[in-house]
């Protein structure tokens, strides 16, 4: 065991000796590039010595170094796409240090008529970013994202090729990438992974992160040795805001203010969508301390229509299908949301000490009220459910990076935490056989408009089939620390080399709840009879079979579904929403009570 260590451990320590003799037999040269009208810094920017392979690019202050380069004088050249280059003879004497600040200028290229929209200017500084990357990468800028109005992060995300996005309720929310699953996918926030906020697997919700906050957002499709081994599909990276420095920006406030309008015409509240995001930021002490603080308080109304259908393919023939069910749903939807960010970073004179936190909480409230049509069973199936889940995210992250005497050093420390509380959801369903549908089995290429004309929608021949209640809570802690070092190891002016290596903690807390109350006999089975009758006593219905606790009991004349998409269907029989919720709590309350009675087990 301690020969096998000693072994491992001698190359890295010849690489570190050897690394530590040239650094004092040669030159450094390090400053930053920026925007000269503005003073801001340019990303990705290529910096190298002209004529050998002695580069660097900008980070994201537009920081570069360029180390271990040999006494002489060299041409030192600055590109950076849609700016002039600059370039400056320098000598480099050995164990000295030279500080080199440069300003680029916007270049006009002479050609062709083209049409040039706002957005280009905005991608400069990520298409340098994807040239100066070592990976398969694609950007969106901070400029890009600030351009369009985009709801969240994930809407920003999809602009990129090999990107879709997953809706829920016409809202972007997870992403997928080359075809893959979001589960497949890693999400982080300045290299550190989020947890996850989706019980069933590791995929997070992407509409809790505001655009505005974002400095960029970076995509990695290939999976290289500093990233984690379990990645399928790859890796988005969200970068936190951090403040901007440059001439008359001691401190700067911002307020965004938007509004909105749903326009589906059966749609509650149409009106009730705001959206407001106050900003403050400022760099101090000569640009060295910054702080960036931004909230974002929003209410988007979701409601929705929605048509899905069950086929098959009939006898193997490409050119006909069978449809087994359609399902229509008319879903109002109201989400609040709240989250904010603050950032603060300090600028040292070998690196830079950061600290970002992030928090997001929303709320959704829904009635589905769906209308299943089952050709198979003959049936036709009334749903409602009800739905008031929260959905809290936390971030915190403190970052060193610096160029220490031999390594450039990244250390990061994160706490990252992620809730969802779905305390009360609950469904009521009943069901009608038979429904007048049986004539479209294994009927070719039939038009569902056809099944839901002929369905029947007869409310007092259709019963209370089951009634359910939900209580389920998910929860997600990580905890990581890692820490990167690399060092250039140049052999000569041509033949120049990065030795990386670092290491990786983590631990995740995960757990899952889940409670379901009802009872487990569909109320329209003999085997119910006596819960059924608790029910009929307690709402005074009037019928006589305990079997057939009719859904016209339950029809609220008053609610209107409006025209369902657009007209082409009709929706029947909408339950009172009072008397369904009513009924869900009385049978939560007498589920123990409805086991005895009825011989079953709760």
């Amino acid at each position: 065991m301690i020969k096998k260590f000693t072994i491992t451990i001698l190359p890295l320590l010849t690489f570190i000796f050897s690394a530590n003799l040239l650094a004092a037999n040669t030159g450094v040269i390090k400053g930053f590039v920026l925007e000269k009208s503005s003073g801001d810094p340019l990303i990705g920017a290529n910096v190298y010595l002209d004529g050998t392979s002695l580069g660097s690019s900008t980070d994201q202050d537009g920081y570069f170094i360029i180390v271990q380069i040999p006494d002489g004088v060299y041409t030192l050249k600055a590109v950076y796409i849609g700016y002039k280059s600059d370039t400056e003879q320098i000598e480099v004497k050995a164990g000295k240090e030279i500080t080199k600040n440069i300003e680029l200028i916007p270049e006009a290229l002479e050609g062709e008529t083209i049409e040039v929209t706002v957005q280009a200017e905005g991608q400069k500084a990520a298409i340098n970013q994807q040239l100066a990357a070592n990976a398969i990468v694609n950007v969106v800028s901070s400029e890009q994202i600030q351009e369009l109005p985009d709801a969240n992060a994930a809407e920003s995300i999809r602009r990129l090729p090999g990107v879709s996005i997953v809706r829920y309720g016409g809202e972007g929310s997870q992403v997928v990438i080359r075809g893959l699953a979001p589960k497949y996918n890693v999400i982080t926030i300045d290299g550190v992974r989020m947890s996850s906020s989706n019980p069933n697997d590791r995929s997070t919700d992407l509409s809790m992160i505001s655009s505005t906050m974002l400095d960029g957002i970076e995509i990695s499709k290939s999976v290289t040795a500093d990233q984690d081994a379990d990645v399928f599909g790859g890796t988005v990276n969200f970068k936190m805001r951090e403040a901007k420095g440059g001439e008359n920006r001691k401190l700067g406030l911002r307020l965004l203010a938007q509004g909105g309008y749903n326009a589906l015409d059966n749609a509650p509240n149409k009106y009730r969508n705001y959206k407001f995001v106050p900003s403050i930021e400022g760099r101090f002490f000569d640009d060295r301390f910054g702080v960036f603080i931004e909230a974002n308080i929003e209410r988007r109304n979701l409601s929705s229509n929605s048509f899905e259908a069950n086929y098959d393919n009939r006898n193997n023939d490409k050119e006909s299908y069978v449809t087994n069910s359609i399902n229509l749903h008319y879903i109002p939807r109201d989400r609040q949301r709240i989250n904010g960010a603050l950032s603060l970073d300090y600028r040292l004179p070998i690196g830079k000490i950061s600290l970002s936190n992030f928090a997001s909480s929303s709320k959704t409230e829904l009635e589905d009220r769906n209308e299943v049509m089952n050709i198979g069973s003959n049936s036709h199936i009334y749903n409602l459910n009800y739905s008031n889940s929260t959905l809290s995210m936390m971030y915190n992250s403190l970052r060193f990076e610096g160029n220490l005497p031999i390594f450039h050093t990244e250390l990061k420390l994160s706490h990252n935490y992620s809730e969802t509380d779905n305390p009360d959801d609950w469904n009521v369903n009943f069901y009608q056989v038979p429904a007048n549908i049986s004539q479209f089995l294994n009927e070719a290429n039939i038009d569902p408009k056809n099944v839901a004309d002929a369905v029947y929608t007869d409310a007092a021949a259709t019963n209370l089939y089951t009634v359910s209640t939900y209580n389920n809570f998910s929860k997600e802690r990580i905890l990581s620390a890692a820490l990167d070092l690399d060092f250039p190891l140049n052999f000569s002016k041509q033949v120049t080399s990065v030795i990386k290596f670092g290491g990786k903690f983590r631990t995740t807390d995960r757990s899952y709840s889940s409670e379901v109350y009802g009872t487990n006999a569909t109320f329209i089975s003999p085997s119910a009879q006596g819960a059924s009758r608790m029910i009929i006593d307690h709402f005074n219905i009037p019928t006589n079979d305990p079997t057939k606790i009719p859904l016209s009991f339950f029809v609220d004349n008053n609610y209107d579904y409006g025209d369902i998409l657009d007209g082409d269907f009709t929706m029947h029989n909408p339950m009172d929403f009072a008397l369904a919720q009513e009924l869900v709590q009385f049978c939560k309350d007498n589920v123990d009570e409805f086991a005895e009675v009825s011989g079953q087990e709760a």
